[in-house]
């Protein structure tokens, strides 16, 4: 129980970190969003500071309407006298691709405004960098406090306004040139509270909080639908534990009462025999009850064996009477080979060994039609006694054979047939309890062969 428990909370804790992660990439591109919307400002800001510079170059422009009239000129001679007299810019002295190849300008018309950033330079006007701060103050439309830097072509700050010691955790706009002829750039940084991204994004991050919370009380109700079962298990186990001791005591006092017989009958040998037949079957009866037990358990306590040297064949040939008696009116066959050439000697315990046997050859019988034929086969591997017992049966599908030795598992084809799901598991459990080995090699519609080893005699 304490590893579904584990799980349980690792699964909470998964859900939660996800989540939380989930929580640092929405974060995370809300940032990206404000970068993106800082750099618009910043470029808008560039070209209102450059225009307000350029209003107040000739005492500001006229506010009526302006009529612009173009004339190309394909030569430098061509242009009037009191034209080349006004400043010009030649576009060819520029070299466009490269300066989009380093980030400082994305278009032509950039490159232009850029000459005339600087023609303003020459006439007397250079930058004001607080009122560039001011217009992006104004048009992020925020009191957050931010920094403006003035960077040199190295990208070293020459001048700056706002926080002078910026803080990591700020983000930073790109670089915006300002001048072409004494490359600078100006760029700036503001931080970006959590506070205002849970302000943003508040009915996300509660969706985010209301599911890891559904998942939390989900998975707890789970671990407390499992801990009132496990319970309700242990008190079933508990009184079928207490049953199965209950049993035993008559059963006990049955042989006991067989034994004092034996020892009183010593004349009638029809009489002693059925008494030791009848002690024999409540002793067998005792050894089953005590096998269902310890399955019942799974395998948790551990089995006690009277070992001893026992034929296998001798132990065969006690089954086979038995289940011609059982089954007399289901016509079939059962043959006994050995192989073992007079060896097949295992240390073992002879009553749950029986048990064993029966189970694997009463399962043929039962699971067959009319005319089943049942071949035990004895013989010697190695250190190790083997036990083969094959049927032509209704057999059993792969699927089934990995469950076969469960505890209570039934394949869904013999459900017809009266059984619990007990017997396999209690072979299984007795047969390693002899450091032995059991396999199943079937085909469904053509039969079955269970095989399993012992230890051999010594």
């Amino acid at each position: 129980m304490k590893k579904v428990y584990y799980i349980a909370l690792l699964a909470i804790i998964m859900i939660v970190c996800l989540q939380g992660y989930n929580v640092h990439l929405q974060y995370l591109n809300y940032k990206l969003e404000c970068v993106d919307k800082i750099n618009d400002v910043l470029v808008q800001s560039v070209d209102e500071e450059y225009h307000n510079r350029a209003k107040s170059k000739k005492g500001g422009i006229k506010k009526e309407k302006q009529h612009i009239k173009y004339k190309i000129f394909h030569s430098f001679n061509q242009i009037p006298g009191e034209i080349k007299k006004e400043p010009f810019f030649n576009l060819r002295t520029l070299n466009i691709g490269s300066l989009k190849r380093k980030g400082i300008i994305s278009s032509t018309s950039d490159a232009l405004t850029l000459l005339e950033q600087d023609q303003i330079e020459k006439e007397g006007k250079p930058l004001n960098l607080a009122n560039l701060n001011e217009i992006v103050s104004r048009r992020m439309e925020d009191k957050i406090e931010r920094s403006i830097f003035l960077l040199d072509k190295n990208k070293k700050i020459i001048k700056a306004e706002g926080v002078k010691n910026v803080p990591s955790s700020w983000v930073c706009s790109k670089d915006v040139a300002v001048n072409l002829a004494n490359l600078r750039f100006v760029r700036v940084a503001m931080p970006v509270p959590p506070s205002k991204f849970i302000a943003h994004s508040i009915w996300t991050l509660a969706l985010s909080v209301l599911f890891v919370l559904i998942a939390v009380v989900c998975i707890g109700y789970h671990l407390l639908v499992i801990k009132r079962k496990e319970q309700l298990l242990r008190n079933r186990e508990l009184g079928v534990n207490g049953i199965i001791h209950d049993l035993k005591a008559p059963i006990n006092s049955v042989i006991s009462v067989l034994s004092l017989l034996n020892m009183k009958v010593k004349e009638d040998k029809i009489l002693l025999d059925v008494i030791s037949q009848a002690s024999d079957k409540a002793k067998l009866l005792v050894s089953d009850i005590e096998s269902i037990l310890l399955a019942a358990k799974g395998g948790n306590d551990r089995m006690l064996l009277n070992l001893k040297k026992v034929s296998l064949l001798e132990l065969t040939n006690i089954v086979k009477t038995d289940m011609d008696i059982l089954y007399k009116v289901k016509p079939h066959t059962i043959v006994i080979s050995d192989e073992s050439q007079g060896e097949g000697m295992a240390y073992a315990d002879e009553l749950y060994i029986r048990n064993v046997m029966r189970n694997l050859v009463e399962n043929a019988l039962k699971y067959s039609d009319d005319g089943v034929n049942v071949q035990v086969l004895i013989r010697n591997i190695d250190e190790n006694i083997e036990v083969s017992v094959t049927d032509d049966g209704w057999g059993i599908a792969p699927k089934d054979q990995k469950l076969i030795f469960r505890q209570f598992y039934r394949v869904r084809q013999h459900k017809q047939v009266k059984g619990y799901g007990i017997g396999l598991a209690v072979v299984k459990y007795v047969v390693e309890a002899h450091h032995g080995r059991i396999r199943i090699n079937s085909e469904l519609g053509k039969g079955s062969c269970f095989t399993f080893t012992l230890p051999k005699a010594q």
